[in-house]
């Protein structure tokens, strides 16, 4: 059902004005000369004040503009901006003949969706003196408590279903459920709630048939909107990660190969100019990896050996190795770096018996001392799934994380100012 209009000339300025609302509407501000009428008496004229028409700031909806939102269609019939410290908001008054008034908060671009609710909350006193997060209940929804902050009137145009005058001081409080809002509202002896609901722009772009820049920063009321991508991130992720766990404890039980070689040595014998030879060991599998560990105890210390691969008694490749640990105390904490162990990845170029050559060389207080070697053949890299893993789970709560991050980012304003 369309807004039945009506038209009449402002009594003060005598500009003409077309008229939207119900029966309920008391003032009406002229958007030409800002005077302020009261409807139930021939619009009378209750207060003079001059009209800022001219430098009033983008607003994305005009007085007259239909739109259809969850289903009604609206119209705009009055409006009223706001400013609280440094936030400047602006509330469109809405009216539909069959379905009454609404009120449409924007602020950076966000939108909420108002309607005066008649049940009390509990507390019903003032919040003012709630702590962030303290719960406030209405029905069977549970929100909490958001802040609490003095606010002042600043601009005033079209119908309103209450008097309201530029520079009106009151009291606001808000508590959150995203993606809802319960408003609290104090002026003078007076308590009203109104409960909002948080409405992507693009729905009201559609809705008015009008283009919109998107919001910025975060509403407190804004819902966590997971993004395809990250949907897709996470239902991929848990799979992969739970398949890369499967793998990886799989490697742990076969992927250690079969050990050929185990044996020690002194340091008199790894310092010798020419080095150590190791007991020959034999590879049948040359298709996988052959790992040499060595481990020393050096401490404070560290050491450097050289390591050649002989095939009889030839070297197929040198390379080298180094071992090295520290420790202390420091500022009455202790901490260590390096480690006592160090292994080196190969392959053989054919089955056959090989030997390993050693020679060592070190510095510190501790460094002298012996060397355990361990080869095993047939050794799987778990490195690549032990770096997988992490990553899917990564993946799997991403959608997690970044609920996170909106949820700080939510409450860090108030928060902060509570910590202050």
């Amino acid at each position: 059902m369309a807004t039945q209009v009506r038209k009449i000339n402002c009594t003060a300025c005598g500009a003409p004005l077309e008229l939207f609302g119900g029966h309920k509407v008391e003032t009406l501000t002229c958007s030409y000369c800002g005077t302020l009428l009261d409807s139930h008496a021939d619009f009378k004229i209750l207060k003079r004040h001059a009209e800022d028409n001219d430098k009033r700031s983008y607003l994305p909806l005009q007085l007259g503009m239909l739109g259809t939102l969850k289903g009604v269609e609206f119209r705009v019939i009055g409006l009223i901006s706001y400013r609280a410290a440094e936030d400047v908001w602006t509330e469109f008054c809405l009216f539909s003949p069959t379905h009454g008034y609404a009120f449409l908060s924007w602020s950076n671009g966000h939108f909420v969706f108002h309607r005066r609710e008649r049940d009390i909350p509990f507390p019903a006193t003032s919040w003012a003196q709630l702590q962030p997060k303290h719960k406030i209940r209405l029905g069977g929804r549970s929100f909490r408590f958001y802040e609490a902050y003095p606010a002042e009137v600043l601009d005033v145009a079209g119908e309103l279903p209450w008097r309201a005058e530029v520079g009106d001081q009151l009291q606001l409080a808000e508590a959150i459920a995203p993606p809802f809002v319960l408003d609290q509202e104090n002026e003078g002896d007076e308590w009203e709630y109104f409960l909002g609901e948080y409405i992507d722009h693009e729905v009201i772009a559609k809705g008015f048939g009008i283009s919109l820049r998107p919001p910025s920063g975060v509403h407190p009321a804004m819902p966590f909107k997971p993004s395809a991508l990250g949907q897709a991130l996470s239902a991929n992720g848990r799979w992969f990660a739970a398949l890369a766990l499967v793998v990886l404890l799989l490697l742990l039980v076969i992927g250690s190969g079969e050990r050929v070689l185990e044996q020690g040595f002194y340091w008199q014998q790894i310092s010798q100019t020419e080095g150590v030879e190791t007991q020959p060991f034999e590879v049948k599998n040359v298709d996988r990896l052959v790992e040499a560990e060595f481990s020393s105890g050096v401490n404070n210390a560290w050491l450097w050996l050289e390591v050649s691969l002989l095939k009889d008694g030839e070297p197929l490749f040198t390379t080298g190795k180094e071992i090295s640990y520290y420790h202390g105390v420091e500022g009455g904490e202790s901490w260590s770096e390096g480690s006592q162990s160090a292994s080196l990845l190969f392959k053989v170029p054919e089955p056959g018996t090989y030997q390993l050559q050693l020679s060592a060389e070190g510095g510190g207080s501790g460094f002298q001392q012996g060397l355990s070697l361990r080869v095993a053949e047939g050794v799987l890299l778990l490195r690549w799934f032990l770096i997988l893993l992490p990553l899917m789970l990564l993946a799997a709560i991403w959608p997690l994380i970044r609920r996170g991050t909106l949820e700080a980012r939510r409450w860090a304003p108030v928060l902060e100012d509570d910590d202050d």
